[in-house]
């Protein structure tokens, strides 16, 4: 990866420079972060037909894992965020993502 952001810094900085920024986002580690009512609320604001967005809710809403420590176990029930490998959740991020900014004001 390295010789590829070399090779853009040089090719696409102004006055030859071979200066270049980047950020990186962990994507998957904000998937968690969502919060699943500004989700909905979000879906609801796009247009969302009421009931695609009671199945979606249902298939989150019933989201269970099972932490295991050794001998303790427990049964979690996430208030947070996307299911990672759900065929849904890219979109879904996305949708969220890209209105985050719109509805911040509204949301707090």
């Amino acid at each position: 990866m390295q010789r590829q952001l070399r090779h853009i810094a040089k090719k696409w900085s102004p006055g030859g420079s071979s200066r270049l920024h980047v950020a990186f986002i962990d994507f998957p580690q904000l998937y968690v972060m969502v919060p699943k009512p500004y989700l909905w609320e979000n879906l609801k604001w796009n247009s969302m037909p009421a009931p695609l967005l009671h199945v979606i809710r249902e298939m989150f809403e019933k989201d269970e894992y099972v932490l295991n420590d050794g001998d303790v176990r427990a049964q979690v029930h996430p208030i947070n965020g996307v299911q990672q490998g759900f065929p849904l959740s890219p979109l879904l991020f996305s949708m969220y993502i890209n209105d985050v900014y719109i509805h911040r004001k509204v949301w707090k």
